[in-house]
């Protein structure tokens, strides 16, 4: 076997191997909730199941006011690291690990002239 031959199949092996491509969800986030995730004391996401939320997959987080029923501005994304569902979750519901995955964009609320 030539040195040729055996990176064509490393490369082959390799790319077999590759994960699916991740799938990103678009949500909206109040913002108390944001912030605490924005300060680190929120890494994990609760949600009821209605889109199949995988290990992989991308939160698209933005910031929704409830009172002005608008976006914010404020968005960031945010890898899905694991997924817990059934023990000790409300049937239908998941919680998800999560951990930075993109620059965070936009100005708090608090921060508004």
């Amino acid at each position: 076997m030539t040195a040729s031959t055996i990176l064509e199949l490393a490369v082959e092996g390799l790319l077999a191997k590759r994960a699916p491509p991740l799938k990103e969800h678009e949500l909206k986030t109040w913002p108390a909730f944001y912030q605490a995730m924005l300060d680190g004391d929120k890494p994990f996401e609760a949600r009821f199941n209605d889109r199949a939320y995988q290990k992989g997959d991308v939160l698209y987080l933005r910031e929704w006011d409830p009172d002005t029923k608008q976006y914010t501005g404020r968005n960031c994304r945010k890898l899905v690291t694991y997924v817990l569902s059934g023990w000790g979750v409300q049937a239908g519901h998941v919680v998800m690990g999560l951990r930075e995955h993109g620059p965070v964009y936009g100005k708090a609320v608090s921060e508004k002239s």
